[in-house]
């Protein structure tokens, strides 16, 4: 499949927001280590992703987003606020919607966060363990 052009890609800050509007959850930095490696696993046919974030990238992203009230943020979680919401959908629209096999992948990935255990001290043991299925 050929690449994407880099306006068409999701980059570090769209995907942090994307998980974000995903999860409809708040979410501490390991949760959204976690949750962007899935996401990025989820999504490995399309190039759809133009940038792969560790600690410090995800970090530096979270307080960009703040800084454009695309967050809210308590304590060290962060949510996702009405205008991230909206930025979200447009990055949506434009990106993900367009192209079939990307929703599917899409809804895949919604699925998995709409599975996340409700008591938090589970959510990284499900996620660690989904990652090891993703790697067989």
């Amino acid at each position: 499949m050929e690449s994407l052009s880099d306006k068409k890609k999701i980059w570090q800050l769209e995907e942090v927001l994307l998980i974000l509007f995903a999860s409809g959850r708040f979410h501490n930095l390991n949760d959204m280590l976690l949750l962007s490696e899935i996401f990025e696993r989820v999504f490995p046919q399309t190039n759809l992703i133009g940038f792969n974030g560790n600690k410090t990238f995800v970090s530096r992203q979270i307080g960009t987003l703040k800084k454009k009230n695309y967050l809210i943020g308590i304590g060290a979680n962060v949510a996702i606020s009405g205008e991230g919401r909206k930025h979200a959908l447009n990055i949506l629209n434009e990106k993900i919607l367009k192209n079939e096999e990307i929703v599917r992948e899409w809804n895949l990935y919604r699925k998995i966060l709409a599975r996340l255990p409700r008591v938090r001290s589970m959510w990284e043991k499900y996620l660690e363990d989904f990652l090891r299925r993703l790697n067989k």
